[in-house]
């Protein structure tokens, strides 16, 4: 089970606009319509953990902190790299089904880190 730290990053989590993240929304939007699906929006997490998911929710993509530190730039107006597009391919296609299984197994993957393994 996630602890409060991941449930509270999870809802603190920071929505991505053209303004402050345009690189990186311009192509989750742009990936999204080749794969015939949408993303609702982008969300940034205040975590470490270096993870990615789809949330089937409220049909948005969340990316954290340390999968930008560790496959990108922190600087989100640039376009992604081709490692984090390669993450962000793999999360669309839990978009696509909207497969609720790929946002459990995020969750709890980023709660991994936070419980020391």
């Amino acid at each position: 089970m996630p602890d409060d730290a991941l449930l509270k990053a999870l809802r603190n989590a920071k929505k991505l606009t053209h303004v402050n993240a345009s690189g990186l929304v311009c192509c989750v939007e742009d990936m999204a319509g080749r794969a015939g699906t949408t993303i609702s929006h982008v969300k940034l997490m205040d975590t470490n953990a270096i993870n990615a998911c789809f949330n089937p929710t409220d049909g948005s993509l969340l990316v954290t902190k340390g999968i930008l530190k560790v496959l990108d730039s922190a600087d989100m107006h640039r376009k992604p790299s081709r490692e984090l597009q390669a993450v962000i391919a793999h999360e669309l296609g839990h978009a696509r089904f909207r497969n609720r299984h790929g946002y459990l197994r995020g969750v709890v993957l980023l709660g991994l880190p936070a419980l020391g393994m």
